[in-house]
């Protein structure tokens, strides 16, 4: 025999928490613990009191697997209805054994007699029955009704009968009928009952108890519903340090990790209560498996009664660690998805098994955690520890502890080999803990931590990221930024704290809370002796969000003092150095903006993605300085460059397609977008807009049957941008206006203008092309003025004069562009005045009006003429030069 350690002397005080009797416990205890229920009780217990006190009687049934607290529920009902005074007096209680086996209601009346014979010694005595034992079983039962029933007098039997489903199972349909005829016929009955699942005897509309029982169905604990049962647990067994463990993040994680492994049974989280309470295992192991070998066999009588193939289903998922889809399940059990379908179907109407959604997939488990570990102890033919405890120890301790425990323990300990395998699974299969909080989480990220990130943080943080990333992905941001905050209020160490506030960091953000995101961040770039990575990934974030605030200086500097430390890894510094590079160019600072794309370009190490961005905004840059070969060049780098993103292959394809355009090269041009069209995995935004150039660089060219093609792909693809379908049917509309086809043109500008106002912001791309089209189309002024009439009506409509106005302010430097021989000033004048017809008095275009007719009037002049210019205010003239292609400097 052992000897008595400290632990198992203290265990003896600590008041007890019966696992399978609740009964046994201290009601005082019971109701200590309870969770979840208490108004169901309440109203149990009423309606209790109500059948004592009058006729009106009820029959309450509560339904759950075994280990779901029906009996800890019965027992508290029992026991208020016992302390109420005034309905004790008026009732009789009779709580029939749960192992009960009645063939018949003589039976069942005898046994009910014999309870209360124990209760209620003075007014139902065994010798009262004693001649029914001589008759026949119908005059038997006639005997024992009446002898019953004066004993009872006017008072109230209430029968307290658990395992109902298997105790009217017993007796049959033809005492089923018996027990239904004997309560209508002496309404002096009220059951309270429990039961497993509701079996046919109580569901079926032929039973003689359908409809009879006021049925609820006992749900499993949540994950907080748990939290407080362990904490009411632990302050029953005065274990205050338990209570307040489970009120910190890492508490709170460890029980959301055992909700994986209980499925929210009360009886599984009661037995690792007392795993979690005392510190020595071996006290405990012992009653443990006591417990699950007289269970044992109740659960594989269970498994018996299926057909193969659900006993096979059942025994499968019984040892599985997690969900299963259907199609695992079919594989592994050489079957087809839709007979495993079949077959999970019915054991879920008969309470074996139970699912879940993935998407639109279906994830299999079995319903009862204590059928799992009964079935796993039958196949367990070395005796090897059992997976629930293993997986108790993993999600509960750390390595740390692990180690400490399995040196404590002595090498005969019954605790030793689950201390061990324990450390042996985690060194093979990772933390357990973080895995399923982490599943729990729909394997996504851990706020901005993925799955391997997440592994690398202190085991402290890593609960609290993952709890706040619970709430945070149930979309209960105020709970994870507590969480955080909480967090970060505490005295963590440098390192700790910098995983917290990337998290604040990453919520702000989230929030568009840039100020308080700036924040964080200068935390992280400030904290001493911080890791370059985190200081680098800090000061580029940081220049980032100062660039949408509008601080372009400060995003500068953030940029440069990344660029400038050593150490950091090169993918950052590139990062920087592109950021830095698009700054410079906002501010027109084109020299600084090349030289920063041109370090990237020559940067070891640096990724392949910030170099195919900074030859593509070379190449930009190039082009807009008119050097077209060195455009062309950067372009054709990015497409040559190996590794390069399809995305930026694509980009650097439809720019120098634009380059080779513009410069008059056509079949250039349409070469490169057919390539971005072709491209295998091209982004959708840039196959559009190859689309959209080809199809304009078809019409440039009088291919209009192309370009319809191109125009029409681009307006059916729903899910291309609404700028490139806008543009699409613009197109189309001028190909209408080319062959005379007016109305189709303007129902194709309207279906334009209603795509592009879907944008948010809206933006109505300039309509040069159409202006320009009606401009050639050849007209009369009264043609002109006809359809510029409509044209202007529909912007109109469209709240989109501006950039009609804008359209035709433009026109006048195309014409001014091409140089002499301009239009005739017949026709510039013809043009203005259809224009003013329709236009003049409207006051929003009262601008364009001027500067299209001072632009008239100076190339009507001959393009030399500065003076026309001058009726315009200067700020006028600045827009019209522009316009026109002047030098912006007055002369």
């Amino acid at each position: 025999m052992n000897t008595p350690t400290a632990d198992s002397s203290h265990r003896e005080a600590v008041r007890s928490i019966w696992v399978f009797t609740p009964s046994r416990t201290a009601p005082e205890d019971l109701e200590a613990i309870l969770v979840q229920r208490h108004d169901l009780i309440k109203d149990a217990v009423e309606r209790v009191r109500e059948s004592a006190l009058t006729a009106h009687k009820h029959h309450l049934l509560f339904v759950g697997p075994r280990g779901c607290g029906k009996t800890h529920l019965v027992t508290l009902v029992v026991s208020r209805i016992s302390a109420d005074g005034e309905a004790f007096q008026r009732l009789r209680l009779a709580w029939l054994n749960e192992d009960e086996t009645c063939t018949s209601l003589l039976e069942l009346l005898i046994k009910i007699h014999t309870v209360l014979e124990k209760g209620y010694p003075s007014e139902f005595r065994g010798e009262d029955l004693t001649d029914a034992y001589e008759l026949k079983p119908a005059d038997a039962l006639e005997f024992v009704e009446q002898r019953l029933l004066t004993s009872l007098g006017a008072k109230t039997l209430v029968v307290v009968a658990e395992n109902l489903d298997a105790l009217f199972e017993s007796m049959g349909a033809e005492g089923q009928k018996q027990l239904r005829a004997f309560i209508q016929e002496h309404p002096q009955l009220a059951i309270v009952a429990t039961a497993q699942r509701l079996v046919e005897d109580l569901s079926d509309r032929a039973s003689p108890f359908f409809g009879f029982f006021q049925t609820e169905h006992l749900k499993p604990l949540s994950v907080d519903q748990a939290t407080v049962l362990l904490q009411n647990i632990a302050l029953v067994q005065g274990k205050k340090e338990v209570t307040e463990f489970l009120t910190t993040s890492r508490g709170r994680s460890r029980v959301r990790a055992l909700h994986h492994l209980s499925g929210g049974n009360h009886r599984i989280y009661i037995v690792l209560s007392q795993f979690i309470t005392l510190e020595s295992m071996d006290t405990l192991i012992g009653p443990f498996m006591k417990m699950v070998d007289e269970l044992t066999p109740y659960y594989q009588e269970r498994v018996r009664w299926l057909p193969p193939l659900q006993r096979k289903i059942v025994e499968m998922l019984c040892a599985c660690e997690g969900t299963v889809p259907v199609k695992e399940i079919a594989r592994k059990l050489f079957s087809t998805p839709q007979t495993i379908s079949s077959q999970l179907q019915s054991l879920r109407e008969k309470g074996y098994v139970e699912s879940s959604q993935r998407g639109r997939e279906s994830l299999y488990e079995i319903s009862e955690p204590l059928m799992r570990i009964c079935v796993e102890v039958k196949e367990n033919q070395n005796k090897q520890p059992l997976r629930l405890l293993v997986d108790f120890l993993r999600v509960w301790y750390d390595e740390e502890e692990l180690e400490r425990r399995l040196g404590l323990s002595s090498p005969n300990s019954v605790a030793r080999p689950y201390f061990e395998i324990a450390l042996e699974r985690n060194q093979l299969q990772g933390n357990l803990r973080t895995k399923l909080l982490m599943d729990e989480i729909d394997g996504g990220e851990c706020l901005c931590f993925g799955r391997e990130q997440i592994q690398q943080i202190p085991t402290e943080i890593q609960e609290i990221l993952l709890e706040a990333a619970r709430y945070w992905n149930c979309d209960d941001s105020q709970s994870a930024r507590q969480v955080i905050d909480e967090a970060l209020n505490k005295d963590h160490e440098p390192s700790e704290i910098t995983f917290l506030l990337w998290a604040s960091s990453f919520m702000y953000w989230k929030q568009r809370n840039l100020q308080a995101e700036v924040s964080d961040l200068t935390r992280i770039i400030s904290i001493p002796d911080n890791s370059l990575e985190h200081v680098a990934a800090a000061l580029y974030n940081r220049g980032n969000r100062r660039w949408q605030q509008g601080d372009t200086s400060g995003e500068i500097a953030d940029y440069s003092e990344l660029i400038q430390m050593r150490g950091v890894p090169p993918k950052w510094v590139a990062m920087a150095l592109v950021n830095r590079g698009i700054a410079h160019g906002r501010l027109g600072d084109l020299t600084a903006a090349i030289d920063d794309y041109g370090q990237v370009v020559a940067l070891t190490g640096a990724p392949t993605e910030e170099v195919s961005i900074s030859l593509n905004n070379l190449g930009v840059i190039f082009d807009q300085m008119g050097d077209v070969d060195s455009a062309i060049k950067n372009y054709t780098e990015v497409i040559e460059l190996e590794g390069a993103p399809q995305k930026q292959v694509a980009t650097a394809m439809n720019n120098r397609g634009f380059t080779y355009g513009r410069n008059g090269d056509s079949e250039a041009a349409i070469l490169d977008y057919t390539q971005v069209i072709t491209l295998p995995n091209a982004p959708l935004d840039q196959v559009s807009k190859a689309l959209n150039n080809r199809g304009f660089r078809y019409l440039k060219i009088g291919r209009k049957k192309e370009a319809r093609q191109d125009f029409e792909a681009i307006a059916s693809m729903e899910t291309a941008a609404h700028r490139w379908r806008a543009d699409a049917h613009l197109g189309i509309a001028v190909i209408c206006f080319e062959e005379g086809r007016w109305d189709d043109g303007f129902r194709a500008i309207e279906r334009g203008l209603s795509i592009a106002a879907l944008q948010t912001p809206v933006r109505f791309g300039v309509p040069l092309i159409i202006i320009e089209a009606l401009f050639s189309a050849g007209l009369t002024l009264e043609g002109r003025s006809v359809q510029i009439a409509d044209l202007f009506s529909i912007y109109t409509a469209h709240t989109a004069l501006p950039v009609l106005g804008d359209s035709i302010v433009m026109h006048n430097g195309t014409v001014f562009s091409k140089g002499a021989p301009w239009p005739s000033a017949d026709n510039l004048d013809q043009w203005l005045a259809a224009w003013a017809a329709v236009a003049g008095d409207v006051a929003e275009f009262k601008l364009p009006m001027r500067l299209l007719r001072t632009g008239i009037a100076f190339i009507k002049a001959g393009g030399n003429d500065h003076g026309v210019l001058l009726s315009l205010t200067s700020i006028e003239r600045s827009i019209l030069r522009q316009a026109l292609g002047l030098e912006t400097v007055e002369r």
